[in-house]
């Protein structure tokens, strides 16, 4: 019984730590997708201004000091772009690391689980043979009983 007492408080321990790795590969994803997002709407916003500038600034009189500007925010945004691809990177393998990490509590949760189960299973086992003796003494008894 106490062996069960301590298993029941090891599978509380799994069980949290279980549900830790689940938040944590939750955040993890949430910020993955937030950065996948702004890598999208980065690339929206480019297509956007280019069209701009390509429709309507490239007729007539050119406004070289606007080209150029346009081309600095062109630079800007494919810095601020690479430096997200290589968030999401880091990203990415974190995500990993935390499902590995996920699946590492979940079977570790799993183990004290099947020992609880033995352990029920034998403790269960133990009474239906202390039972069983039970029933044939009694039955011993009313048999002797019976030829006396």
């Amino acid at each position: 019984m106490s062996s069960s007492l301590h298993l029941d408080g090891v599978l509380r321990a799994r069980k949290s730590r279980e549900k830790q790795c689940q938040g944590e590969l939750a955040r993890i994803l949430l910020r993955l997708a937030d950065m996948e997002a702004a890598l999208q709407f980065l690339h929206q916003q480019v297509r956007v201004v280019t069209a701009d500038v390509r429709d309507n600034h490239l007729t007539g009189k050119l406004d070289m000091n606007f080209l150029a500007e346009h081309r600095r925010y062109l630079v800007a945004m494919q810095a601020k772009a690479a430096q997200i691809t290589q968030e999401l990177s880091v990203a990415r393998r974190n995500v990993e690391i935390a499902r590995t990490a996920l699946a590492l509590a979940a079977r570790d949760r799993k183990l004290i689980e099947k020992l609880l189960e033995k352990a029920e299973a034998g403790r269960l086992g133990e009474l239906a043979r202390k039972e069983m003796l039970q029933q044939d003494e009694q039955a011993m008894q009313l048999a002797h009983n019976a030829n006396v």
